[in-house]
């Protein structure tokens, strides 16, 4: 047992022994003159790194002819990112070891270490991988290469790589630029995007995201810095720019990596039915139907007069102080991201709404009436002496909440004009004690809804003389009483000149006729009607859409009064009552539809 312990103390004794004499022979090399890293000869071989072209090395050969060991250095300008290769380029024969020494001031490391030898593992050797060091202005970096037997002669190379292809960095060289990776990137929106930064000097980057956004980080000692987390809101291209800057302010050129955003086409936010009137200090409401929206998103709205929501809410209000119309948008962003896409415009019309009582003067009140603006009748019944006139208006609507009569003081010949207006609704309203309802001319965007039009006589209910975009539906065009012109019939709805009108869904009919019926009324007029390559070569109606209920078909529905002629080509159909009427055809430029629904 003594003999045992008696080896055990020997070999540690001299395990420390060779520790000691390592840590002394160290020092001494890390305190010994070395003559400065400089060509010294052609190596056999410049290295060239495969899998990134863009690094440039440097390549020294040095001889080691019948040395025990040779040793260099190179003094650390700035601060760097070194990449360091070497090969042993010798005979077969020679063994080399390889050291690599940093010293900072007073205190040595051993960074690198490798050896070569014997044939097997030395002959035709090639490049070591090449490994990254950081280091530090003020360092001094050795390179110890030694001929292990005595007699043998060797020769090594090393390749180094400092990020702009330069060892030592003089005083007022700019950084070099600073490598990316990745170089490239496909995303999605929203998606996480990493980027790693590389540089041969601890410096600070600028990183221009390509959307707006700009960021500076600082690298980590060795030259690196890492970011994470940074992502785009809307589709596109973004080149993303990386410049490096030193602490003299120098700055390098800039590296670039492209990143595609790809879109998500099931988002695709809109309004849902947005209303298309509002009044001024009036809350509107509007739905947002999201699309199928994936992920963490705002909704954003742009109202149109320069305020703009964001919001995770599918319902949302806005007021508008001005009457006139607005266009506005919904879109969407993710997150507190700052770019928005846009999706769906549309359109809004807000009106000041003025309260009618019975006392006032619909005549003045249309008189004065600046554009969009809405007359709503809250009474039962307003009297008018001598009819209505509008003229050279825009925007204007008359209506009422629950169906207000407007009467004549005496039977008045025409109840409303319209001439040379546009965008003019009537809605709700009956008219009364009346030769006849509504007469337009030269008018577009014309609507009249909901309305009742009682008359009497021959007069009609509502006559379309020029004008184009012409809506009259669900209206109810009565003649009452007994009296009418042995000469003249009366007309429901009597179309002369226009394009684009649409006569849906009205009743038409006379409440009370006589028997025998002298002149029995013409529920709907077309008169005058011509086209190209009449005597005047005028358009005078065209797209125009009629559909009549079955329901008015008492005794057959008349179409009547026409003394003018048609050139549509074909599809006529048979007359009734004396008036010819070409049917619907796509490709004719008459483009009529009649229907019976």
């Amino acid at each position: 047992m003594q003999s045992m312990n008696s080896v055990n103390r020997a070999y540690c004794l001299l395990v420390f022994s060779i520790l000691i004499i390592q840590l002394i022979s160290l020092t001494a090399m890390a305190q010994q003159q070395c003559s400065d890293l400089v060509m010294n000869g052609d190596p056999d071989e410049n290295y060239v790194n495969l899998k990134d072209a863009s690094e440039k090395y440097e390549t020294y050969g040095l001889s080691l002819d019948h040395l025990g060991q040779s040793c260099m250095q190179m003094k650390v300008q700035k601060d760097s990112f070194l990449k360091i290769t070497w090969k042993k380029n010798g005979g077969t024969d020679t063994d080399l070891s390889f050291k690599l020494i940093r010293c900072s001031g007073e205190e040595s490391q051993v960074i690198a270490s490798e050896t070569c030898e014997g044939f097997r593992s030395c002959s035709g050797a090639d490049w070591r991988e090449p490994k990254p060091y950081p280091v530090k202005a003020g360092d001094v970096l050795q390179w110890t290469f030694g001929v292990r037997r005595s007699g043998l002669s060797g020769k090594a190379s090393i390749a180094i790589y400092s990020g702009d292809a330069t060892v030592t960095h003089p005083s007022d060289q700019t950084p070099g630029k600073p490598l990316l990776d990745p170089q490239s990137a496909s995303l999605d929106l929203n998606e996480q995007f990493s980027l790693s930064i590389n540089s041969n000097n601890n410096a600070r980057y600028n990183i221009d995201w390509g959307d707006g956004k700009i960021d500076m980080v600082e690298a980590d000692g060795s030259g690196r810095a890492v970011l994470r987390g940074h992502s785009w809101g809307a589709p596109g291209t973004y080149r993303v720019q990386v410049r490096a800057k030193d602490e003299g302010g120098k700055e390098s050129a800039s590296s670039e990596c492209i990143v595609t955003v790809n879109s998500i086409p099931s988002l695709r936010p809109a309004f849902r039915k947005p209303p298309k009137i509002a009044y001024a200090n009036e809350t509107c409401t509007f739905e947002i139907n999201s699309g199928n929206a994936i992920g963490d998103i705002e909704y954003c709205i742009d109202w149109g007069d320069g305020n703009v929501t964001r919001t995770k809410k599918s319902m949302n209000c806005h007021r508008w102080a001005t009457p006139r119309e607005y266009d506005i948008n919904v879109g969407f962003s993710y997150g507190n991201n700052a770019t928005i896409t846009w999706m769906s415009p549309a359109k809004i019309q807000v009106y000041k709404k003025e309260i009618m009582s019975e006392s006032d003067d619909l005549q003045d009140a249309i008189d004065s009436a600046d554009d969009f603006l809405e007359l709503n009748l809250i009474d039962r019944e307003y009297i008018i002496s001598g009819g209505l006139q509008i003229a050279d208006k825009n925007h204007l609507i008359i209506s009422a909440d629950s169906q207000s009569v407007i009467r004549g003081e005496g039977r008045i010949d025409i109840m409303i004009i319209l001439n040379n207006s546009s965008e003019i609704s009537l809605h709700n309203v009956v008219l009364s004690n009346i030769e006849s309802g509504v007469k337009i001319i030269n008018c577009n965007e014309i609507s009249i809804v909901d309305t009742e039009v009682d008359f009497d006589g021959s007069g009609y209910g509502i006559r379309i003389c020029s004008g184009n975009n012409i809506e009259i539906k669900n209206n109810i065009i009565k003649k009452i009483g007994t009296s009418r012109d042995r000469e003249y019939p009366p007309v429901g709805i009597r179309v002369e000149n226009g394009e684009y009108i649409d006569i849906g869904n009205n009743s038409v009919n006379e409440e009370h006729p006589p028997h025998p019926n002298p002149n029995p009324m013409v529920d709907y007029s077309i008169k005058s009607a011509s086209y190209e390559g009449t005597k005047d070569n005028s358009i005078k109606l065209k797209n125009i859409k009629i559909s009549i209920p079955r329901s008015e078909r008492r005794n057959g529905i008349k179409y009547g009064n026409c003394d003018g002629t048609w050139d549509c080509e074909q599809d006529i159909i048979a007359s009734v009552d004396g008036c010819v009427i070409p049917d619907d055809n796509p490709n004719n430029p008459c483009s009529w539809s009649i229907n019976e629904s």
